[in-house]
């Protein structure tokens, strides 16, 4: 079991466990550009852990500069399903948390389905407290 950045390479793989997550097919070239983006951005990163050098779990992680704070906001958090409960998804966070505090970051966030119940146990394990806050959300219309 091993962290590091992502790379170009992992591309394919990393679009298999977003589709994992979203339950629905994704698509390399729907995000190759965005993610090459956030390989790009000193600000913005992409973590992932391995298993025999083979990618089981990653996080998109974005600073987001506030007044007066920085904050570490982390998305696309998975593990895939045949990985679970053998550690991966604490190795990850932990890893996230390092690359959040080497940053400067002030506080790290996300949100994660309340369906999603063992990932939500491991959350408060790692000394995560949920923030009690409506959430609103506008889809741009096409």
């Amino acid at each position: 079991m091993a962290t590091r950045i992502a790379t170009p390479d992992d591309l394919p793989r990393i679009t298999e466990l977003l589709a994992e997550l979203r339950e629905r097919d994704v698509v390399v070239s729907s995000i190759e550009q965005q993610f090459l983006a956030i390989l790009g951005d000193p600000g913005r990163t992409v973590i992932v852990v391995t298993h025999d050098e083979q990618v089981v779990g990653l996080a998109v992680l974005n600073l987001v500069y506030k007044l007066p704070k920085v904050e570490c906001r982390l998305d696309e958090v998975i593990v895939s399903n045949d990985a679970r409960g053998h550690g991966y998804g604490r190795e990850l966070v932990e890893a996230c948390e390092t690359w959040a505090w080497e940053q400067s970051a002030d506080v790290m966030e996300f949100t994660s389905r309340p369906s999603r119940e063992t990932a939500n146990a491991l959350y408060q394990k790692l000394g995560f407290e949920i923030r009690h806050t409506n959430v609103y959300v506008k889809v741009r219309e096409l």
